[in-house]
């Protein structure tokens, strides 16, 4: 196992850790420890992303994992969060889309067709992750961001749908 994928199980690994001390921490600087967790855990996704390229560490097991990983950090915060600086709406676009490009990547691998991440896709993170930060520090700013996410979750799941479709076509 290389390190960038040590660093992509290491951020799923914190996502508990992230639950507990939402819900158990007493603690003035809760919103700011959790923060910190979710920075850490959102910088990761660049840093082992970076490493995996820049030493030529690229393997299929974390080009499937990064983006499970991905998922699984924000879906978590934004299920924290909702109704506390995430609208029940948004949290539903956001999950949905990221449940909906899960079947599809599912699927074209069925067919031994890897659907890469797109530019759409990377902006929607980077805008998701720093708008999660920002709710969590109570930042009203993190709710308006995250609604520029939300309307990119549609185009670029849209885009991700269309691109696995047609790579699935091509089998028949």
């Amino acid at each position: 196992m290389n390190l960038p994928n040590r660093i992509t199980i290491s951020r799923i690994l914190l996502i508990p850790v992230f639950i507990t001390l939402f819900y158990f921490l007493e603690n003035p600087n809760k919103k700011i420890i959790l923060a910190i967790l979710f920075a850490i855990m959102a910088l990761s996704d660049f840093l082992d992303g970076y490493l995996a390229r820049k030493n030529k560490k690229v393997t299929k097991s974390g080009a499937l994992l990064d983006p499970i990983a991905d998922k699984l950090i924000t879906i978590a915060v934004i299920i924290l969060y909702v109704g506390n600086g995430i609208p029940h709406w948004m949290a539903l676009i956001l999950i949905s889309r990221d449940i909906i490009v899960s079947g599809v990547r599912a699927l074209a691998l069925e067919y031994r067709k890897i659907i890469g991440v797109s530019i759409l896709g990377k902006i929607k993170t980077t805008i998701e992750m720093i708008s999660l930060i920002l709710i969590i520090l109570e930042i009203n700013l993190g709710t308006i961001l995250l609604g520029a996410a939300a309307l990119l979750s549609v185009v670029s799941g849209t885009d991700y749908v269309i691109k696995g479709l047609r790579e699935i076509k091509k089998e028949f």
